[in-house]
């Protein structure tokens, strides 16, 4: 998973992150919304990270965004409390953008 995300390879013809090998929660496709947000973001993220780009933000968007939609999907119905939520954003940006 962490070598999908690594690198500034772009992502050519696959149009996803992780494992392709018939395990359905391995595989995470990087969805237009991820490509035109990281082309929007770039500069802010480069202020952080200079060594950060558009093919590797858009990998890590997607995790992000993949790790949110499905703790989102299990509290489906139920209610959020605000610091379980604000731990879970620091949870999915670490495990996306910081533990490479």
């Amino acid at each position: 998973w962490a070598q999908s995300l690594e690198g500034d390879a772009d992502l050519g013809a696959t149009g996803f992150i992780g494992a392709d090998d018939g395990h359905v929660s391995s595989k995470v496709a990087v969805e237009t919304d991820d490509r035109s947000f990281a082309a929007k973001t770039l500069s802010i993220f480069n202020a952080v990270d200079r060594s950060i780009t558009l093919p590797r933000l858009t990998r890590c968007l997607a995790a992000f965004r993949n790790c949110m939609e499905l703790w989102l999907v299990r509290r489906y119905q139920r209610t959020v409390d605000q610091r379980s939520f604000d731990a879970e954003v620091f949870v999915a940006m670490t495990s996306s953008f910081i533990a490479l």
